[in-house]
This record gives structure tokens, sequence and C-alpha cells, in this order.
């Protein structure tokens, strides 16, 4: 309740909103030897789980100013119609709910290759499924959904974008959608061990594009000592 120019009672409008996150996570990781060959696979998923109710003027709420139908007048102060009970608005609200989760998905494959006894690769792949925060509550129906370029047939006169449930494409996202797509080299490394005249073997990181340099023979080498650093390897 508020009283222009005087005071405030109560709560503020909006809350309290208590709020709950979760996430669940599994995680699994396979290693396999074999020969040359060290292979590693694993998965990663995880769920992300939202808990959240909005509690706005539940109670309902009161506003006592000079603006009121039933005031005692611009000449008059907001207190008067407080004494009085002359409310100039009232409000109340029963309160909203969201609940939600999304997926995190992600598969991966790597080898690490010994090839030579001073020369190893690694390389793989990974895979990853993201799903959008989709809302369950109410029947997983929302209020509205955004979709570029579609014309809602349930209220033909609202916005070209603006869809509601029932329309193609929204959905409990909101018109986001899954995608499948997303896959990536998961790490590519290449490294040599050289020897050293004083601190012996030293371990050095090799540009993918000087393989063609490191598997050729030795005799066929431009550089017979030491073969060009990662940062200053030219074509």
């Amino acid at each position: 309740m508020g009283v222009t120019g005087f005071f405030q009672l109560g709560l503020q409008h909006h809350g309290p909103q208590p709020r709950k996150d979760q996430t669940y996570q599994l995680t699994e990781n396979l290693s396999w030897l074999k020969g040359k060959h060290s292979f590693k696979f694993g998965y990663e998923g995880r769920k992300f789980q939202v808990w959240n109710p909005f509690n706005a003027r539940n109670n309902g709420s009161y506003s006592f100013s000079t603006n009121g139908k039933y005031s005692a007048g611009s000449s008059g102060t907001a207190g008067i119609n407080f004494l009085l009970g002359l409310p100039a608005s009232y409000s109340q609200g029963s309160g909203g709910l969201i609940i939600a989760h999304s997926y995190e998905h992600y598969f991966y494959a790597q080898d690490q290759w010994r090839v030579r006894n001073n020369l190893t690769l690694t390389y793989g792949l990974g895979y990853q499924i993201d799903t959008p925060l989709a809302e369950t509550q109410f029947k997983r129906h929302l209020p509205c959904c955004f979709v570029p370029g579609e014309q809602s047939t349930i209220y033909p006169t609202a916005p070209i974008g603006l869809v509601y449930p029932g329309d193609k494409g929204c959905n409990a996202a909101g018109g986001a959608t899954t995608k499948y797509t997303t896959s990536a080299a998961r790490w590519f490394r290449l490294y040599a061990w050289w020897p050293q005249p004083v601190h012996g073997w030293a371990r050095q990181d090799i540009h993918p594009r000087r393989l063609r340099y490191l598997l050729q023979p030795l005799g066929r080498r431009a550089v017979a000592a030491r073969p060009p650093s990662a940062a200053s390897w030219v074509e």
C-alpha cells in the first residue's frame, strides 16, 4: 500500500522470489592402449533445471493519491483519501511460475599416435548437443514464441514472427530447436624430441604443416642439426 507523499507499507511489488537451480552430471571415460596408439573415448551429460516462482501482488496493493475517481479532489491530499478509505487504484495478481530444463551431451574420440620414438601425433573429434531451455509448467504451453517470418494463424493480426501455442514452430522452448550438426576437431598437437648438447633431450611443439619435413629421410632434410621451431617454420 502506498500513500503519495506520506508513506509506503508492505513488501515490494515483485517479491519475494525464491529460486532453485540444480545440475545433474554424468561422466564416463575409456582408455585403450594398442600398439603405438593410445585411444580415449568419453561422454559427459548434464541436465540443468530451474524452479522459480514469481509472487507479484498476491495479497493486493492499494494506492492512494489525488487522482482517484472518488478522491477528495485536487485541492485535497492523498492522506485525506487514505483516512476516508478512498483509494485511487487497487491491483492484485496470482503470481507466476517457471519450471524449465535443458540438456548438454558431449561425446569425443581421441588418439595419441607415437609415429616414431621422437614424434607423437595427437588428434580427435568431439560432438556436442545442446538443447534449448524448455519450460514445462502449464503443460508446456508458453504464452508466446518467436519464429522469424512466421505469421500466427491463432491470432492473424499479431506481428510477423510472434506466434502462439497451436501455431507452427511454437514449442516449449519459445521457438528454439536443437541443433545436431555441432562437431569439431577435439585437439591436434604434434611434438617431437630433439637431442640437445647441454640439457639432453628436449620436447618441441611442431606446426602441423611441418609434418612433411619430419617424415623425410635425414639425408634429404634442409637442416640436419635441428628443424625450424614452431614459431619460425617456413613453407
